[in-house]
């Protein structure tokens, strides 16, 4: 200790040395940090994107089979079967929300709607809690954060289904945050 204390009461340059080695190891540290949160960032941004990607390919590729259970051509087991054995590749919960015939998401009314159809409509199908639902209504794909029943963290995103210009409900996928 009294050999250091000598270093920097004699030598002006151990003490620059220090000074400066002190200031690049801070500057480090914080370039750390800044590339620390752009790298989590766009991880994220990554995992958005995909997630959105995947929602839309699956609800393309079960309009079919969402079609066929609308018609009462599959029953619910069979419907349930399939979408478990998509959402078991990719660690998720896939959740179909079927809509009523002569539905319109994009707000177009079908000939001879009355006011209090269209309120009824509105009230069937509202998804406040869920902003996923609500965009995929408007045709947009987007992802949000919440809990969910359990209280875990997931990544919640959904997609409008449609089949040969009919719309057929929605289809909603969640994740784990982790």
């Amino acid at each position: 200790m009294s050999r250091l204390r000598q270093l920097f009461r004699g030598s002006i340059r151990a003490r620059l040395l220090f000074a400066y080695i002190g200031i690049i190891l801070i500057g480090l540290s914080g370039l750390t940090l800044l590339a620390g949160r752009q790298v989590t960032s766009a991880a994220r941004d990554d995992q958005e994107q995909r997630l959105k990607r995947e929602v839309s390919l699956i609800a393309d590729a079960l309009a079919p089979l969402f079609s066929n259970y609308i018609n009462g051509q599959i029953d619910n087991a069979a419907l349930e079967s399939e979408t478990n054995r998509y959402a078991s590749q990719i660690d998720g919960r896939l959740v179909y929300y079927p809509m009523s015939p002569g539905y319109r998401p994009s707000g177009d009314k079908p000939a001879g709607t009355s006011p209090e159809e269209d309120e009824t409509r509105e009230q069937t199908h509202s998804y406040r809690e869920s902003p996923e639902l609500e965009n995929a209504l408007r045709n947009e794909v987007i992802v949000t954060e919440r809990s969910d029943e359990e209280g875990d963290w997931r990544f919640y995103t959904a997609s409008p289904v449609t089949y040969r210009q009919d719309f057929l409900g929605l289809l909603q996928l969640s994740i784990p945050l982790s």
